[in-house]
């Protein structure tokens, strides 16, 4: 399928500039989150684990990560510790937490917020928003 150019709009807007990297296994949901951070102008990539992603943040450097905690092989925490000794001290990009389980008290270093699944799309379009003007 062949997508239209984007508008002069969609290309001036200040989400153009915002890169966002989906973790998530789960094909409906990981297609919903991308589906509708682009349809709000959003740029955005895709993993299926956290093994993948680690692949293509060599080459990228997304603005904002939403990441699963329950992924197949390596785990969302254990994900966020090897990308940490990955960037060697560099900060990371802040990582918005989207899933079933309940939050931990503390959130480990990096992530910024946390967003229980079922969620709602207007919300996690808040939270990314969110996430990018405070850095």
């Amino acid at each position: 399928m062949i997508e239209p150019l984007p508008t002069s709009a969609e290309q001036d807007s200040p989400r153009a500039l915002v890169q966002v990297l989906v973790i998530e296994d789960e094909d409906p949901i990981r297609r919903l989150i991308r589906d509708t951070l682009e349809g709000e102008g959003f740029g955005v990539q895709t993993a299926r684990s956290a093994e993948d992603a680690l692949t293509m943040l060599a080459q990228t450097d997304p603005s904002v990560i939403l990441l699963d905690l329950r992924l197949p092989g390596m785990d969302g925490f254990a994900f966020l510790e090897a990308y940490r000794a990955r960037r060697d001290g560099a900060g990371l990009p802040p990582v918005i937490i989207v899933s079933a389980l309940r939050p931990r008290e503390t959130l480990p270093e990096g992530v910024v917020d946390y967003l229980r699944k079922p969620f709602d799309l207007d919300d996690l379009i808040a939270r990314v928003e969110r996430s990018v003007i405070s850095e």
